[in-house]
Parts: C-alpha cells; sequence; structure tokens
C-alpha cells in the first residue's frame, strides 16, 4: 500500500489537490460520481496545461449553484469592539 503525504505548510486549494491526485492516477470515475452524489448539479473539468515548460493538469468546477435560504445576513461584530 502507498502512502501520499501533503506538506500544506504554505496552503495547498482544493483544485490543485484535485489534480495532482488525478494527475496521480485515482480514477476520474470515482470523482465524478463523489460530486454527482452532492446534487449541486457541478461538473468537474482538466486540461493539461503548459506554464513555463512546466506541464500540470488545470482543475475547474463548472456549476454547484444551488438555493440558498432567503434569511438576512447579520453583520459580524467582534466581541472586543467597543
Amino acid at each position: 500500500m502507498a502512502t501520499l503525504y501533503f506538506d500544506c505548510s504554505g496552503g495547498a486549494a482544493g483544485d490543485m489537490i484535485l489534480a495532482s491526485l488525478l494527475a496521480l492516477g485515482a480514477p476520474r470515475d470515482v470523482l465524478d460520481a463523489g460530486v454527482s452524489r452532492l446534487g449541486l448539479n457541478a461538473h468537474v473539468k482538466t486540461n493539461d496545461v503548459k506554464r513555463n515548460s512546466i506541464a500540470a493538469m488545470l482543475v475547474n468546477v463548472d456549476g454547484g449553484h444551488h438555493a440558498h435560504a432567503q434569511t438576512p445576513h447579520s453583520p459580524h461584530v467582534s466581541p472586543n469592539a467597543a
């Protein structure tokens, strides 16, 4: 069994993590099935790109809009505000 370790001390965005897992061979159908189960009408698109002579995978999530409750948002007030 292989182990994958993410060193995220500098941060890592979700699209970057998805791209790296797919580039390593994670099954695309498993990703698509997981996104479908969310019920958000979202689709994951991938493209192979080259930036400054470095090949990479670009991942975009299209759609995913869902209805929000029509309730007013209260502004955040710091408990230390005077």
